[in-house]
């Protein structure tokens, strides 16, 4: 009988055991370092404030990147260096910068979930005061530093609606109606964040918030 093989199988496990652990450190560090989120991030010659919700990184501002079937609130460009373009869903979809994507309905769930639920979400999201919002504001405390502002919509016919009364903003999750995607809605009169497809169609043009890959 031989009696070397498992001797030497136990040299072989030592030796092993020996190149892992060192590695470990290493693995551990990978992962806590999965998860990053820079503080801004320009593009197209804009610097947007990047902040860290939970384990999600999302664009601190609306995202105002010129591109086709975006838009101007009342083809004013001064409303787009406050409140952000407004885009059109197809457009949305593919519009925010490289390693960043327009979230999905489950993203917008999870944000919302961290800041306590639809019912008092809006209010962490939303900036605080009346410099853009119209009176009330109710609930805003922009706790989650979001600062979500009242850019309003566009309807697919070319009218502009609610500016500092309500924000629209996309998701790039498709609804069970046909041509009707997920968004989410604010209101200058409430707390909550509303979230539906059956009344926008993706040739209405809204706002949109970028989340990290």
């Amino acid at each position: 009988m031989n009696m070397r093989s498992p001797i030497r199988l136990f040299q072989l496990l030592i030796i092993s055991t020996i190149v892992i652990i060192p590695l470990l450190p290493g693995c551990k560090k990978d992962a806590a370092q999965k998860f990053t989120c820079p503080s801004t991030i320009d593009y197209g010659g804009i610097e947007y404030p990047a902040i860290k919700i939970g384990e999600q990184c999302w664009l601190g501002k609306n995202l105002n990147y010129e591109a086709e079937k975006s838009y101007c609130y009342n083809g004013d460009p001064l409303n787009c260096e406050t409140y952000g373009r407004l885009y059109q869903w197809e457009t949305a979809l593919v519009v925010c910068p490289p390693g960043w994507h327009l979230p999905s309905n489950d993203e917008w769930t999870q944000l919302i979930n961290f800041l306590g639920g639809d019912s008092i979400a809006g209010g962490s999201l939303k900036e605080e005061g009346t410099t853009h919002w119209k009176s009330p504001n109710t609930g805003a405390t922009n706790a989650s530093g979001f600062a979500i502002l009242p850019g309003g919509w566009r309807g697919q016919e070319g009218s502009y609606r609610d500016l500092t009364y309500r924000t629209g903003i996309w998701t790039s999750t498709e609804g069970l109606s046909p041509g009707r995607p997920w968004h989410a809605v604010l209101d200058y009169n409430a707390p909550a964040i509303h979230r539906g497809y059956s009344s926008i169609y993706k040739t209405n043009a809204l706002s949109v918030r970028c989340i990290q890959d």
